[in-house]
């Protein structure tokens, strides 16, 4: 007897949501346009085939919510081409976290015969989705960040490298997001996974369309169960314009071989950081120009304007350096060109060395404590500390200051002097140049007499990511 054929094998590939990754939705990233449901041509394309998406949405417990239905008839220029859905932000509305979208297309051919009918995706909706992206695509023989279309006349190539998992039969997506918009579809097959090449062409025609602008690619996979969507590779098109990295002024190169690498000693950058435009940049009179400091976020990036009576000079300000401290920043500038679109510069790697001297420290003010010898005795509610200001002290930072001492029930009792909402400095703080905090007589009264404890101060430049070491004092208790 002759077995029945397996149709679930001959199934068309699923649709895909551009802008899903990893079989999860969040409505919220998708734009006022909507969001855009993809599925790969096929074959038997021909004017006049409906092509029917249909998204089921359920629930948690599998009850229905709402089924959302788009029908697009093919004519002549969509033959050979991807199919595109757009789905209304609004028609999405009614998503909560956990539930799910079941995916699926049918086509109605234009000479009535059966309907073939699409495997179904199922996508779940997140909330404040946060995603580790696939990695970006690579354009063959071009490492850079503007891209002359007159060096390419027969256009680029695209390379994917391959994913985790790759299967002959993904479907995989590649978007290029520009003026107009266009989609590749490729499938994969056995030859893709043992070559390890997964490659398309983008043509001439339309780098040049979009001379000028800035574009995206991006791609993304899937099969029945799967899906994937890789970081978007930015990419600005134009005839070259000279723009050599900025100069830092005071700083120290990294080697013979770094041009365009140094650093700064955190003490020399009180007071902000001068960068300059190399004379050899060619900006024009009516170009406007910004220095971008790419550093640290929140607190350590800032975007800067000529300074007054210099259009050569930029500052970043004090108060965006200390975010910076210890950590490595790109500085470059944007030219805007009037009618041409913004230019970068190349980028100088700049790192602002740590201070990792020369801090304050705590002193006990209350009672009067000789050699940090505190006396219970001398203690009625408290034990005063001050810690007077410094570098870069700025109001909003973050002062955490912790005691730790042996108690006499055993091991290491802790008290937070500055904690949470606590450690922030206030205005008033800022304006008398001090912190003063206070450590309970309760606290010691449940120490070890005749053993040390310290008290210690961190604070952060950064909004609390990380935090500096600044003084740590130890006293010891008696009676």
């Amino acid at each position: 007897m002759m077995a029945k054929p397996d149709y679930a094998a001959v199934l068309l590939p699923v649709p895909q949501f551009k802008e899903s990754h990893d079989l999860k939705l969040d409505k919220t990233q998708i734009g006022p346009t909507g969001a855009t449901v993809v599925a790969p041509p096929y074959q038997a394309m021909s004017v006049g085939d409906k092509i029917t998406l249909t998204l089921k949405l359920v629930d948690p417990g599998g009850e229905p919510i709402d089924t959302i239905t788009r029908t697009i008839t093919l004519t002549k220029p969509d033959i050979g081409q991807p199919i595109v859905w757009t789905v209304a932000q609004a028609d999405l509305e009614s998503l909560f976290a956990d539930d799910q979208i079941k995916a699926g297309y049918r086509i109605e051919y234009s000479t009535p015969t059966v309907t073939t009918s699409s495997e179904e995706q199922i996508l779940y909706a997140v909330e404040n989705f946060d995603p580790e992206l696939l990695p970006r695509l690579s354009i063959k023989g071009f490492d850079g960040e503007s891209l002359n279309p007159e060096d390419y006349p027969d256009g680029i190539v695209l390379t994917v490298g391959l994913y985790p998992g790759i299967e002959a039969g993904d479907v995989v997506l590649l978007y290029a997001v520009g003026n107009p918009r266009v989609i590749t579809a490729i499938r994969v097959d056995q030859t893709t996974i043992d070559s390890g090449k997964l490659e398309t062409s983008l043509g001439y025609e339309w780098l040049a369309a979009n001379n000028g602008d800035e574009v995206s690619l991006m791609y993304q996979y899937a099969r029945a169960g799967s899906a994937g969507s890789s970081m978007a590779l930015s990419l600005m098109l134009r005839k070259p314009v000279f723009l050599p990295p900025p100069i830092v002024d005071k700083v120290i190169r990294e080697g013979e071989d770094d041009e365009y690498k140094g650093y700064l000693t955190g003490r020399s950058t009180e007071g902000g950081i001068n960068v300059d435009l190399p004379e050899e940049a060619e900006i024009g009179p009516n170009d406007k120009v910004q220095m971008v400091f790419d550093g640290f976020k929140p607190g350590g990036y800032y975007v800067a304007d000529p300074i007054t009576g210099n259009k050569r000079r930029f500052q970043m300000l004090q108060k965006y350096v200390p975010a910076n401290l210890g950590k490595r920043l790109y500085v470059f500038y944007e030219v805007t060109l009037p009618g041409a679109g913004i230019y970068k510069s190349r980028r100088f790697d700049l790192h602002i060395r740590d201070i990792v001297s020369g801090w304050p420290t705590l002193n006990i003010t209350l009672p009067p404590a000789p050699n940090n010898i505190v006396s219970l005795k001398t203690v009625t509610d408290a034990v005063t500390f001050r810690m007077r200001s410094w570098t870069f002290m700025a109001e909003g930072q973050r002062v955490r200051i912790t005691a730790k001492g042996v108690l006499q029930a055993g091991g290491q009792g802790t008290f937070k002097l500055r904690d949470g909402e606590a450690e922030v400095v206030t205005n008033a703080e800022y304006r008398a140049g001090e912190i003063i905090t206070t450590l309970p007589r309760a606290f010691l009264v449940s120490l070890e007499l005749k053993e040390q404890f310290d008290v210690t101060a961190v604070t952060s430049f950064d909004g609390g990511t990380t935090y500096k070491h600044f003084s740590t004092i130890s006293a010891q208790l008696v009676e």
